[in-house]
């Protein structure tokens, strides 16, 4: 719509990030520096819909694409209970409510047989 190759789009619709553990307030800290590097490529994409003439004024006050965050514990796993080894990981919540994440499913490696 706004007449620009797929790599010039400033955002990627999947976009993976390893974080490694260190602790809770490291992992929120770092989570967060990437969402605040994220959301303003969303914002600036609605942006250039408005100018283009491609959605209104209030349209552009109150879209914006989803951002959903599926993070993936992969930690290694406790011989007892088979959960991470450390804190369990923290719930978040982000100032847009666009912004929505999770503490996916993932099957780990050492426990796929």
């Amino acid at each position: 719509m706004l007449h620009v190759r797929d790599e010039q789009i400033p955002w990627r619709v999947r976009l993976d990030v390893p974080v490694y553990w260190e602790g809770t307030g490291t992992f929120q800290v770092e989570l967060q520096r990437l969402v605040d590097a994220e959301e303003p490529k969303l914002r600036d994409t609605v942006q250039a819909f408005y100018l283009k003439g491609l959605i209104t004024k209030d349209e552009a006050k109150s879209i914006r694409p989803m951002m959903r965050i599926s993070v993936y514990d992969d930690r290694p796993l406790s011989n007892r209970d088979h959960k991470p080894l450390g804190s369990p990981l923290p719930v978040m919540r982000f100032q847009d409510p666009r912004t929505s994440y999770e503490i996916a499913d993932w099957v780990y490696p050492s426990a796929r047989n």
